[in-house]
């Protein structure tokens, strides 16, 4: 076998540090966004009565992964079932009526199973259980909670009614990763509608197994915008961190522009503009202000947003504020360090818009995504790595290869705390912010629909049963001893360490049926009881002897064998942890279990 040590963690060097609040902007990060409108699955208000008995609300449900048709429901509310076996329509119909809409949701199918939505009643988008159908599959396995993202934009018409812009769907997600960019659609054949209209309601479509759906919520919008007018600047020489330094100053040039651009301005100056927004509606906006120097927005004589001085032109500041409909003076104030001033917003039923050209946006380092192939051996990357917007130093990838009848799995490891963070089916990473020019981010993008695991050191020596188990190694120096890995003769690696006397060997391989991974934990001489985390969650439920699932139905734990020790669900204020015990013996234990998502 080949060993690896790391006497401090594995090496870093100071110009990769330097780099990860750059790699940030690499990554799909979760932006700050306006709430959405709830349609509640408490009961059936929300839709048009009907006297099908298909649709029903649950508190919960469960499916066998292996069992077509197979969907159990419990009494109590905020689920929507579908149910086929039962009389009646298959279509549920929103009150709800819509034109551009952003639509999200959770969705659990049953082995096989498949609906549809249809947007405006028309324009359809269909669900299918298809989990490791493909290598670029996003979908997980049945029985597991999933979610759904679209973005629909409906035709337009002209005053006439002539149609002069057909309906879109922009962008649908699953799981987080997209499936589909911008396509043009048409009235689906299972639509009741034969003609276009500028609105319609969401019309849920069951087929012949049962599915559920909970967390719907939505963004309508209408055509309004803030409008800029009766613009005029003010260039003046100098960059300047307070701008009421510019009152003492007389401006190198004026003039008036139809437009905001830091190009009105010139570089390594200040440009001031001042004219009137016209705010279309009451209510709550949402401004994004990214800007390579210092900049300022007022509306109406208050501070909306601005960046601290910042010159990065990657990092956005956000800001929400309460406007009056109406017409207001607004100034702009910006220390032009480095040429990029871009200023979006969103409002009451407003999707994001610009305040700014296109010309004023300077475009980051972007790379042609360069994908690390998985041949016939296992891979080891080590590199950083996004989780939840904040970069992880300590990540090694690991990718195994596929065979004739499977995609492929991934998984991240964090050799600081020596856990599992990410796993991942289909294509192994994206190393293009690595080993183009000169690799600075050192990022390493996941090309599949991640599944984010809590990251946690697994070995602790007490168990805090009503509380959060510890985020980080509990040893001194907050790292464990004796640390690396090597590699198994199979070419995976093995991940070893230890804490107070008791040291742990840690595997993943793929499972028999190449579904997940199978995870083996070797721990040794246990000089005392300790304690070791498999999983934690907002809920893990017991589905039968040795099988669970984790985090309401993230993933499944499946075939769990912990020898002589047992596992038990601790339940607590900040959610489950499936833990088993190591008590204090001479002989090694053995813990098994697959992760299937």
């Amino acid at each position: 076998m080949t060993s690896f040590k790391f006497p401090f963690l594995y090496f870093l060097t100071l110009l990769s540090f330097a780099f990860i609040e750059k790699a940030k902007s690499q990554e799909n990060i979760s932006s700050p966004s306006l709430s959405s409108e709830p349609l509640t699955t408490d009961d059936l208000s929300q839709f048009h009565p009907s006297k099908s008995t298909k649709w029903i609300i649950a508190g919960n449900i469960s499916a066998d992964r292996d069992q077509k048709n197979d969907l159990e429901t419990k009494n109590g509310k905020g689920v929507l079932v579908y149910l086929p076996k039962l009389k009646g329509d298959k279509a549920l119909e929103t009150k709800l009526k819509h034109g551009d809409i952003d639509l999200n949701l959770d969705f659990l199918l049953s082995k096989s199973a498949s609906f549809s939505i249809l947007f405006q009643g028309r324009y359809e988008v269909k669900i299918t259980d298809a989990w490791l159908s493909n290598a670029n599959n996003a979908m997980r396995a049945p029985g597991l909670w999933q979610n759904l993202s679209v973005r629909f934009r409906a035709s337009e018409f002209d005053s006439r009614g002539s149609k002069i812009k057909d309906a879109v769907l922009e962008q649908i997600l699953i799981n987080g990763q997209q499936v589909q960019g911008s396509t043009k659609i048409l009235i689906s054949e299972h639509s009741s509608f034969r003609t276009e209209s500028e609105t319609g309601p969401l019309v849920i479509l069951g087929e012949i197994s049962p599915f559920a759906i909970r967390n719907i919520s939505y963004k309508i919008y209408e055509k309004d915008e803030i409008k800029l007018t009766d613009i005029k600047f003010k260039v003046y020489p100098g960059l300047h961190k307070n701008i009421d330094t510019l009152l003492s100053l007389k401006p190198k040039r004026t003039g008036i522009t139809d437009s905001i651009s830091h190009q009105v301005g010139d570089r390594k100056s200040q440009l001031v503009f001042n004219g009137f927004a016209e705010i279309p509606t009451d209510g709550e906006y949402l401004f994004k202000l990214t800007a390579g120097g210092g900049a300022w927005l007022f509306i109406d004589g208050k501070l909306v947003i601005e960046n601290k001085g910042s010159r990065d032109f990657e990092k956005a500041f956000y800001a929400k504020q309460k406007l009056k409909k109406g017409k207001f003076p607004f100034r702009i104030v910006y220390s032009n360090s480095d040429e990029c001033l871009v200023l979006h917003y969103e409002g009451p039923q407003i999707p994001w818009h610009s305040l700014t050209t296109n010309a004023s946006v300077r475009l980051s380092e972007k790379f042609d995504p360069l994908e690390y192939k998985v041949r016939r051996r296992p891979v080891i990357q080590r590199g950083f790595m996004l989780k939840n917007g904040i970069i992880n130093p300590y990540i090694v990838s690991v990718g195994i290869p596929t065979d004739k009848n499977s995609q492929g799995l991934n998984y991240a490891y964090d050799m600081k705390k020596f856990s599992l963070t990410t796993v991942w089916h289909g294509k192994y990473i994206d190393v293009s912010n690595m080993w183009t020019e000169r690799g600075e981010k050192q990022l390493e993008i996941p090309l599949g629909a991640r599944l984010e695991l809590p990251g946690k050191p697994i070995l602790a020596k007490k168990i805090p049963e009503s509380s959060v188990w510890p985020d980080s190694v509990q040893a001194p120096e907050g790292v464990y001893s004796n640390r690396g890995y090597k590699l198994g003769h199979d070419g995976f690696p093995i991940f070893y360490y230890a804490l107070d006397g008791v040291s742990i060997e840690d595997s993943f391989v793929p499972n028999q049926d190449r579904t997940g991974l199978t995870r083996l934990l070797k721990i040794k001489n246990p000089v005392e009881t300790s304690y070791c985390l498999l999983a934690e969650g907002k809920v893990i439920e017991k589905v039968s002897e040795g099988n669970f699932s984790v985090d309401d139905k993230q993933y499944y734990i499946a075939g769990l064998e912990t020898g002589a020790t047992k596992a038990t669900v601790y339940h607590g204020t900040e959610g489950d942890k499936l833990v088993v015990s190591i008590p204090a013996q001479q002989e090694n234990s053995m813990i098994k279990f697959d992760i299937i998502w």
